[in-house]
């Protein structure tokens, strides 16, 4: 009995797929990193983007040894060193969180291995899971409440560290739950509490773009039972993508004071759209890295939440095309679902708005490998042919 109950027990662990758990571990361990940064005390957080940094390439090296070579995986390795030998360390173990995300990027998305049919069940439920934490410990008092006034109205952040940070994670839950549930369908109850909850986030946080974000996400989820029946070629995703790259660069590059169209945008935009052209105006575009302070209005800093802009002005031209490109040769022979190539797109679309909708640590939809199937996968799934 005994030897049958051992024999069992090593049949069990060889039918585990360590590579799977591995993964999971090292992308969580890279997100938790990112989210959390604002948590750490200062003076240590390098130690832990470095060795996320260095996870992140263990874990490509695994799978480079379990799949053998391939050009992603080549031209991952050459842009990850690219940026290490060419950026200022601090910008990416502590003071670029975009440019530790697009590194990341370069590691974990040839990385990641498809057949990992729990991947999306948990990260969804970790990151559900540190969003009650937060929550939880603000109620302790651990963290403080940031709170900010607008007109008549006085924004919470309930420990999220600023009331639009409390507001775009709901955005990202509500990706990863719909991504998480695949084919099946979505009750209208669901769609109704998650508008609810909502209401209630934008009630306290006032965070216009978050909740126009939420909506926009549950729009496209409505649509998800027509949307999975098509296919969309890989490549005009990827135009797609650099079309919004090029949006979110020319919104602000072309930035007019006395236009109200654009006085009216930035105001929908929480004055990102001014914050990154005063960012272009000091600075201006380059080829190599620009290592430059941040703007201060009087007293208060100003940050430079537009993706585009930000890694464009600190990392360069030449790096910062590093990351399309990279998209580019994960997508070009591929198709992809159209419901999940939506979502994509809307990350790109909050990009310009919120940076951390460009960095895969935060938008799940960004691991193209993981959702894009090759075109001789297909079966029974039509093909979208615009």
């Amino acid at each position: 009995m005994v030897n049958l109950k051992e024999t069992f027990r090593i049949e069990k662990l060889k039918q585990i797929n360590w590579y799977f758990i591995a993964y999971r571990f090292v992308f969580l361990f890279a997100f938790a990193v990112y989210f959390l940064k604002r948590y750490f005390p200062q003076d240590s957080v390098s130690i832990y983007f470095i060795l996320s940094i260095g996870l992140s390439s263990l874990i490509l090296a695994w799978n480079t040894f379990r799949r053998g070579w391939t050009w992603e995986t080549v031209f991952a390795i050459f842009a990850a060193v690219a940026y290490v030998s060419v950026l200022p360390v601090h910008f990416y173990t502590r003071d670029s969180l975009s440019t530790f995300s697009v590194l990341s990027f370069f590691f974990l998305s040839v990385a990641v291995d498809k057949k990992d049919k729990q991947f999306l069940k948990t990260v969804f439920l970790t990151r559900l899971l540190l969003a009650l934490s937060v929550l939880g410990l603000f109620d302790f008092g651990f963290f403080q409440d940031f709170l900010m006034q607008r007109g008549d109205k006085v924004r919470h952040s309930f420990g999220f560290g600023h009331p639009n940070s409390l507001g775009m994670y709901l955005v990202v839950l509500f990706i990863d739950y719909f991504l998480m549930i695949g084919q099946k369908n979505v009750s209208k109850l669901t769609y109704l509490v998650c508008l609810g909850i909502s209401l209630l986030v934008f009630a306290a946080t006032d965070s216009r773009l978050g909740f126009l974000a939420s909506l926009l996400v549950l729009l496209v989820g409505a649509f998800k039972e027509r949307l999975t029946k098509y296919q969309i070629k890989g490549i005009l995703l990827w135009l797609g993508i650099v079309l919004l790259y090029l949006l979110g660069i020319f919104l602000s590059y072309s930035y007019k004071e006395n236009s109200d169209f654009y006085q009216n945008l930035n105001t929908l935009f929480s004055n990102r759209l001014l914050n990154a052209y005063n960012y272009i105006q000091a600075y201006g575009f380059h080829l190599w890295p620009n290592d430059y302070p941040p703007l201060y209005y009087g007293q208060t800093m100003v940050y430079n939440e537009n993706f585009y802009i930000d890694t464009l002005l600190k990392n360069g031209l030449l790096l910062y095309l590093l990351y399309p490109i990279l998209m580019f040769m994960q997508l070009k022979n591929k198709v992809v679902n159209l419901y999940p190539a939506c979502l994509m797109l809307l990350c790109f679309l909050f990009a310009m708005v919120e940076d951390y909708e460009a960095s895969v640590l935060m938008a799940t939809p960004l691991l193209f490998n993981y959702f894009a199937e090759e075109k001789d996968e297909l079966h029974s799934q039509s093909e979208l042919e615009i």
